[in-house]
């Protein structure tokens, strides 16, 4: 690993840290609505799946994705994988900030623990602030970012971030 990986890591990190990067608290107090063509829901298996130009809202959290794949333990949502190209995750931080926008093939989002893990094409936006590369986990509670570039022409893993200067924020 380069040293400019783990500096990006590091920069990325304290730019969410600095941007209160949680959904609102009472978004997870919201109904959650599926729009969906197709649903499978078996209750036994704790899984819902929803099929064809899915869009899954709960509060100020927003999900679309061609397949979105529900999971519950004891009646509560633990996780949601949204699969598409791409899949489209979003949420409103705080009343006072931007909305921040997620992109990948896959999006796994952990409820339970706080995170979301962007597969393939990912892509995540904050305040003007942008990251892309392969794979990104994002840990919504410490606002702790881990990226992994996908292997370029040049046959390297890159990563990439945009960081705007604090008077464009």
């Amino acid at each position: 690993m380069s040293t400019t990986k783990p500096l990006l890591v590091l920069l990325f990190s304290t730019l969410l840290a600095s941007t209160g990067a949680q959904a609102l608290p009472e978004d997870q107090e919201q109904p959650i609505r599926i729009k969906a063509d197709k649903a499978d829901i078996d209750e036994g298996a704790g899984r819902a799946i929803y099929t064809g130009s899915v869009t899954m809202d709960q509060g100020s959290i927003h999900i679309t994705g061609d397949k979105v794949t529900i999971y519950t333990k004891a009646g509560a949502v633990t996780r949601m994988v949204a699969e598409g190209t791409p899949a489209h995750y979003q949420e409103k931080p705080a009343v006072d900030k931007e909305i921040i926008k997620a992109y990948g093939n896959t999006i796994d989002y952990a409820i339970a623990k706080d995170k979301v893990k962007l597969i393939k094409n990912a892509k995540l936006f904050q305040e003007g602030n942008s990251f892309t590369g392969d794979v990104i986990h994002y840990n919504m509670k410490t606002q702790a970012v881990n990226a992994q570039g996908a292997t370029s022409r040049t046959g390297k893993n890159r990563v990439e971030m945009v960081i705007q200067p604090k008077s464009k924020q």
